[in-house]
């Protein structure tokens, strides 16, 4: 992960949630996972810049915050911090004549921290994205096997719902992943 609060996911989740949207009868979806995290800081090391924070059950770490947290300077005791980090996968096949074009890994990387002078907060969002075609379909156990880029294979099971003879070999597979987290540190 960029910036500079390396290992914060070992906060307590204080909450997950887990949502999947699908088209009935169309191949992919979106799943969307979401956990949200939580702590107060009792301890700030300025020399260091180590802080110390407890979780709502109590359990205490401390963290080294790296030259690139601006504004650490403005973090004080009883200050609370929290983390939302988001996972969205996403799969379709792309439409024949689709005005995206294809290709074979893209990724990118976006990162926006507070101004200067404000309480440090930071949103970093990752996106990745591989297409492949489709290699083979067999309709009998609902696999279709997609090939990308680098050659790698791998087969995938399609849902219950989707009419495997409306697809056919060649059709492009996109496969999205996006993950940020947005951590902030209030009064």
């Amino acid at each position: 992960m960029a910036g500079g609060w390396g290992c914060a996911t070992s906060l307590l989740a204080d909450g997950k949630s887990k949502e999947t949207i699908i088209t009935k009868g169309e191949p992919g979806g979106l799943l969307v996972e979401t956990t949200e995290l939580s702590a107060t800081v009792v301890k700030v090391n300025k020399s260091t810049r180590e802080v110390t924070m407890v979780d709502p059950q109590g359990r205490k770490s401390t963290y080294r915050a790296g030259p690139e947290v601006r504004n650490f300077d403005q973090i004080e005791p009883g200050d609370r911090v929290r983390a939302a980090l988001t996972e969205q996968y996403l799969s379709f096949v792309r439409k024949p004549g689709s005005e995206m074009p294809a290709s074979a890994e893209q990724v990118r990387q976006k990162v926006v921290v507070a101004p200067k002078g404000a309480k440090p907060s930071v949103l970093i969002v990752n996106t990745s994205e591989y297409t492949g075609r489709v290699h083979s379909i067999d309709a009998k156990n609902r696999t279709a096997t997609i090939v990308f880029a680098d050659g790698r294979r791998q087969t995938f099971k399609a849902r219950p719902d989707v009419d495997m003879t409306r697809h056919a070999v060649g059709a492009e597979v996109v496969f999205r992943t996006t993950e940020s987290v947005a951590v902030s540190i209030t009064k």
